[in-house]
């Protein structure tokens, strides 16, 4: 077919060559000769084309001049052969595929590199454009041939063509650039052998393999402006590139591995940061299907990893209550994301097996590790793990009567079936997939404790980062019924975002059931219920582990509140001055400034994020000049010093919640700079802080005998009784979803319902200069607390008017009375 094409004529360009073809089009090399100069033309069917064609047109146009875009020249129609066509003309450039690179094993790091730092400069021009790629896969990427022009002739360039007819607005069959990217990344480095690199190029490796993929999927902007900002990450990669490569940093600090996945296998590490005090750990341990929730940072990686049978086999028993009681295996979501970054709803059906049939092979591959280390420690016959396999591969399973041979084959299968099962070009409806029954874990368990002799010993099996949109709701509802079995051997500890960022709905879609079909572990309330001696024991013991890799005070026995002092206001205390504060005295002078100063303050700013905790201290530590201060004081950190870090800490939080986007929507439906939604966020913040701080000046606590200023840190909604409307349930998913408001322990979850009790995130106190207490509450009924999310401002002014004439008619009345 595509001989019709050749010696046909294009605004004086011939076809001469085919080059290669899409899903929609063909694609030749064409040359005009009186200039000696090549184009690229595609031809696409008429009845090929989808609504809104142009789009391709328009976003390269708009990014033209951008390095690595290939420039478009002009377009039209066409008749060959009697069929009709549409044409688009192009720069000619001598390249492959970067898929054709990939599978005839050409790709190098040096190339890698290059797509990479190339896609993120176009990222940042499509965003000032607010403009998407929407089809970026590695057929889209042009990897330039060796040019002779070039002073170095082996440099190959990078190009990226066929821009996706969708746009930001939200067209389905989209998919999300920064998946798309780090899905390429993906594919290159299957192809590149680790062991062949030089040590600098190992360094890189390690950072497209385990950072890079983070940063790109990362959709929470809270955790950093770098968020789907590729300025921002193209910065981040330049910092983490040379300082990996510059120079080995082999000293400890107290900021040291924010994140569990940076610790990786240094188990040396793991020993020396692990604390064993984890929240709700009877509840976790249990014999119970969990969903475990809280604040980014609040320990869920770090405890799902340690609790694992392989590091149990590295590092010995963790020293957790009930750890005994079960092995222990761990998977995170984000590698299921990274397969099928592309799965629209609609497509749910056509992925289910595909999906299934990965997800099943990702956990045999965990337990065949396990097993790597095990078999040598215990004399196991592992015949049967081949029989058993055999049933789902006969003609690819081989057995040895060595364990090591066994296991080594298993593993290398089922990495190249894993690889098999990721997402394409299209989902692959043939029924090939071998793991797909909904027991198959179940049925798998049951011979491993009897093989193992693990027996009384369950199976928990920790499933990380189980959160959309990270996770679509189209792979959550294909897992969920897997997840969400009942089973007497297999136990699911899913840990995820927020109550609100995982979908309640198991086989069949029925809706599951908190305290039937799973339990609801939260630790912000759970954060939020301890006592003030546990809460303290907690922080210290894990503060107390950092405070040992600090090298001038290591070894000295400081604990937590030697370095911050004792806090010598109460709540009560705190609230008085706050409302002196705001008056001028009879003098005319202004009272002393309040302060957030000591051990109290920075434990009671705790909403189970344990990362935001650690971060808070290494920077007011980072501001003490430790040479010049007496580390026998009743402090090290100065008052200043604590009352200035957590101001920022919370003037941060609320800078950064302002570009945050809504859960609701998948981020390829949402333009690069949109911000309304996050400002929104923002402004229910400011309402509450305003509201709260009125009822501070001009209030007083009710049935306590001191008659202290009311302190209201607490929503309390009355006549929960009707859903939400859509519009509100989104900032309703983001209030929670973003940590603004934590739930209280009291309150259940019901879908499209808000919970009865809401608490103002600690890291905010200290900004809105209101007082820990959890005494009071602004109370809301329910019209009232629709109206505070859906209109913040009109709310807040209702709100003080009410309260305001409420006084009036008080001092009437008492007036009156007297």
């Amino acid at each position: 077919m595509e001989n019709k094409f050749i010696g046909k004529v294009v605004n004086d360009y011939v076809i001469e060559d085919y080059i290669n073809e899409g899903q929609i089009g063909k694609v030749f090399k064409a040359h005009r000769q009186d200039i000696d100069e090549y184009r690229a033309v595609k031809f696409i069917p008429i009845n090929n084309l989808r609504s809104g064609w142009e789009n391709e047109i328009t976003k390269v146009v708009k990014i033209k001049n951008v390095r690595g875009v290939v420039r478009y020249y002009d377009h039209g129609y066409i008749e060959v052969e009697g069929d009709k066509y549409l044409y688009m003309t192009w720069d000619y450039i001598s390249s492959q595929s970067l898929r054709d690179v990939i599978n005839d094993d050409e790709i190098t790091l040096p190339i890698l590199v290059d797509i990479f730092e190339t896609i993120l400069q176009i990222f940042h021009a499509c965003g000032q454009q607010r403009i998407v790629h929407a089809d970026l896969h590695s057929g889209n990427i042009l990897v330039e041939s060796n040019n002779e022009l070039l002073l170095n002739p082996e440099q190959r360039r990078v190009y990226i063509t066929d821009f996706g007819y969708a746009t930001a607005d939200g067209l389905i069959d989209i998919l999300d650039d920064f998946k798309g990217l780090d899905r390429i990344i993906k594919e290159c480095l299957v192809k590149i052998d680790f062991h062949k690199l030089e040590g600098k190029d190992k360094s890189i490796y390690r950072l497209f393999k385990n950072e890079i993929p983070k940063i790109l999927l990362e959709t929470n902007i809270t955790e950093g402006d770098w968020v789907r900002n590729p300025k921002k990450i193209l910065e981040k990669w330049v910092a983490l590139r040379d300082s990996n490569t510059n120079h080995v940093n082999i000293s400890t600090n107290i900021g040291d591995y924010l994140a569990a996945e940076h610790i990786g296998k240094n188990y040396e590490e793991w020993e020396k940061l692990f604390v064993p005090e984890i929240l709700a750990v009877d509840e976790l341990f249990s014999k119970n299907i969990c969903v475990l929730t809280g604040l980014r940072g609040c320990g869920k990686t770090m405890i799902f990893r340690r609790m694992t049978a392989i590091f149990d086999e590295h590092l010995g028993k963790a020293g957790v209550i009930g750890a005994d009681n079960f092995i222990g295996f761990y998977l995170n979501a984000r590698n299921i994301a990274e397969a099928f970054p592309w799965l629209p709803d609609r497509h749910e059906d056509n992925a289910r097996l595909q999906v299934i049939n990965f997800f099943h092979l990702s956990w045999c591959l965990e337990i065949i590790e396990w097993l790597k280390i095990k078999s040598r420690k215990d004399n196991l016959d592992l015949n049967w793990i081949t029989e058993y396999f055999r049933k789902y591969y006969p003609n690819n399973i081989y057995t040895s009567n060595s364990n090591y041979n066994i296991l080594f084959h298993l593993s290398s299968f089922f990495s190249l079936e894993l690889d098999r099962s990721r997402l394409k070009s299209s989902y692959n409806q043939n029924n090939n997939w071998e793991l797909t029954d909904l027991t198959f874990l179940e049925e798998f368990a049951v011979k491993l404790i009897e093989h193992c002799n693990l027996d009384p010993k369950l199976l928990f099996f920790f499933l990380d980062d189980y959160s959309t949109p990270l996770v679509s709701v189209a792979t959550q509802r294909i897992l969920n019924p897997i997840i969400f079995r009942r089973s007497a051997s297999v136990f699911f500890k899913v840990a995820t975002e927020s109550t609100e960022s995982f979908e309640p709905y198991g086989l069949n879609g029925k809706v599951l059931e908190e305290e039937d079909d799973y339990k609801l572990i939260d630790f912000g309330t759970y954060a939020f219920s301890l006592k003030k001696p546990k809460r303290h024991e907690i922080l210290s013991s894990i503060i107390k582990k950092r405070i040992e890799r600090h090298p001038k005070l290591a070894n000295r026995n400081i604990e937590l509140k030697d370095i911050l002092g004792q806090t010598k206001l109460d709540n009560v205390q705190l609230s008085q001055l706050i409302r002196n504060d705001n008056v001028v005295d009879a003098t005319g002078m202004q009272p002393k400034k309040v302060s957030y100063v000591g051990i109290d303050v920075f434990c009671y700013m705790w909403s189970s994020d344990i990362r935001e905790s650690i971060s808070l201290f290494a920077e007011m530590i980072s501001k003490v000049n430790l040479d010049q201060t007496d580390l026998d004081k009743d402090y090290i950190i100065s008052p200043e010093i604590q009352d200035n870090a957590y101001r920022d800490a919370g003037g941060k939080f609320l800078s950064l919640l302002e570009s945050v986007t809504n859960p609701s929507k998948n981020n390829f439906e949402i333009s690069y700079c949109e911000k309304t939604y996050g400002g929104h966020l923002v402004e229910i913040a400011k309402a509450f802080h305003e509201v709260a701080t009125y009822e501070l000046l001009n209030k007083n606590s009710k049935n306590v005998n001191q008659n202290p200023p009311k302190q209201a840190r607490r929503i309390e909604i009355t006549g929960v009784d009707s859903n939400m409307p859509d519009e509100i349930y989104d900032y309703y998913r983001g209030i929670l979803r973003y940590g603004l408001f934590i739930r209280d322990f009291r309150g259940k979850s019901v879908r499209g319902k808000a919970v009865p009790r809401l608490y103002l995130r600690g890291l905010l106190i200290p900004y809105f200069r209101l007082s820990f207490s959890r005494r009071d509450s602004i109370t809301m009924n329910w019209d009232e607390f629709c109206m505070f999310l859906r209109d913040p401002k009109v709310f807040k002014k209702e709100f003080i008017l009410k309260q305001k004439q409420k006084n009036d008619t008080s001092n009437e009345q008492y007036k009156m009375d007297l």
